[in-house]
């Protein structure tokens, strides 16, 4: 099912009011942070992982817009499953996908729930919101 502006704006929304993995995680096996000073948004970030390496958790923190908190949301709930270069690999793609050309519906189909913040890509301001705690996933180093 193609995602319409206004099913974009409700799973924004959603995810703003009611984030997911907000908080960071006690012992994590990664962190990071990343801040847009421009815009005042800052964004900690922790990941544990399993065993095999697989992302089980995800924790973050986030000083700014809604656009950030629900990106927030929408990239822990994406990369959990991962290993972390897999979680990173996403991360660039994501980069692409917000800043590239338009994408397909097969794109926005692979992307899930996060395809929403597509919504979004014609608006740089909001699009460096978009990108912060990608840009923190990025960064992690290991404890």
């Amino acid at each position: 099912m193609p995602l319409t502006p206004e099913l974009y704006q409700e799973i924004l929304l959603d995810h703003s009011k009611h984030p997911r993995g907000q908080g960071l995680l006690a012992a994590p096996a990664y962190r990071a942070e990343a801040e847009n000073p421009e815009a005042g948004d800052k964004v900690r970030l922790t990941l544990e992982t399993g065993a095999d390496g697989t992302i089980t958790a995800v924790g973050w923190e986030a000083a700014g817009s809604a656009v950030l908190r629900a990106s927030c949301s929408l990239m822990g709930e994406r990369i959990r499953g991962l290993t972390v270069p897999e979680a990173q690999a996403l991360a660039e793609r994501f980069r692409s996908f917000l800043t590239g050309a338009e994408p397909d519906e097969a794109e926005t189909d692979y992307w899930e729930d996060v395809a929403a913040l597509g919504g979004i890509r014609h608006l740089p301001p909001r699009v460096k919101c978009a990108m912060l705690p990608w840009r923190a996933l990025l960064a992690v180093e290991g404890e």
